[in-house]
């Protein structure tokens, strides 16, 4: 199957489709409870503001025995085209959340439109003073007539992570796609927080998410508005082996109880067996007294 091979979700009982988010480095492992686990934790947090998006999520690893992992999440709501500015600014801020949690400075920081693809893109790289990891994360927002998609591309490896293996990953960011065709595309600006907000961009998006206009999108920049943590770099995963041991015990404790029971069973059978010759040789043996009895009784008569 291609790179290109669709994935569906079901939102509100309509089948939605859409193409890989990513093309992931050759060798990486597919990291499925870590991705599932990314996806519940995104979808359970407001996007594009204060809106709750559709996620799906996808996480790798790199081949033993680089520690290196890649994450991506897909994010698609539903925003009004007179807010897709304020919506697309204030994801494009999260790319810098993990970075203000953990108190780091960026190392790279750019963001830029694409008039030609109508497609944002913001790119940041730090490095996590305790720790020692560097995060490179990648965003690209498009939107058309009905929908807003953001996708986030992490790459997680340690300071001294090899150099192919960076470049392995930094060429996944580049492949992020939010699928979306270019010629359905709406325009979108990334908006100056400091020369404020379009107040009618503000209404629109408080009408769309709640009756509230504090509710509106916020571009607070100087704070995190989520609370997911920083990513970390996948532990080397030791096999758990209860499950095989448990498995084996109760495989062993069958094979007793049928070898006991096979046992049981046999001994049964000899004892029926048993029974059965004493109770005919007893008959034999009381045929037998009666046939040596039968003799002597005229005897006894004529002696009486």
């Amino acid at each position: 199957m291609s790179r290109r091979r669709v994935l569906g979700v079901v939102r509100g009982g309509t089948l939605v489709v859409h193409a890989e988010s990513v093309k992931p480095p050759g060798g990486w492992v597919v990291d499925a409870p870590r991705a599932d686990a990314l996806a519940l934790q995104v979808a359970a947090l407001p996007h594009f503001g204060d809106t709750r998006a559709l996620v799906t999520a996808k996480a790798f690893r790199a081949p033993d025995p680089h520690r290196a992992a890649l994450y991506v999440t897909r994010l698609e709501g539903n925003i009004p085209v007179i807010a897709r500015d304020v919506a697309a600014t204030a994801e494009l801020a999260e790319v810098r959340g993990s970075m203000r949690r953990a108190g780091a400075a960026p190392d790279v920081s750019t963001q830029r439109v694409d008039p030609a693809t109508k497609l944002i893109e913001g790119e940041v790289t730090w490095g996590d003073p305790g720790t020692g990891i560097v995060t490179t994360s990648r965003i690209v927002i498009a939107g058309d007539a009905q929908r807003l998609v953001a996708v986030l591309g992490e790459c997680v490896m340690p300071g001294d992570a090899a150099p192919a293996i960076v470049t392995a990953c930094k060429g996944a960011l580049a492949s992020l796609d939010p699928d979306l065709p270019v010629t359905a595309r709406v325009e979108i600006a990334i908006v100056d927080v400091l020369a404020g907000v379009d107040p009618a961009a503000i209404a629109a998006a408080a009408a769309h998410g709640s009756a509230r206009s504090s509710d509106a999108p916020r571009l607070d920049a100087s704070g995190p508005r989520t609370t997911l943590p920083p990513m970390t770099i996948p532990q080397d995963r030791e096999t758990d082996r209860r499950p095989i041991y448990i498995g084996g015990g109760i495989v062993i404790l069958a094979i007793l109880f049928y070898w006991n029971r096979q046992r049981r069973e046999k001994f049964e059978r000899e004892d029926a067996v048993t029974d059965a010759e004493v109770d005919a040789d007893g008959d034999d043996l009381h045929a037998a007294a009666e046939s040596a009895g039968e003799p002597d009784e005229p005897e006894k008569k004529a002696k009486s």
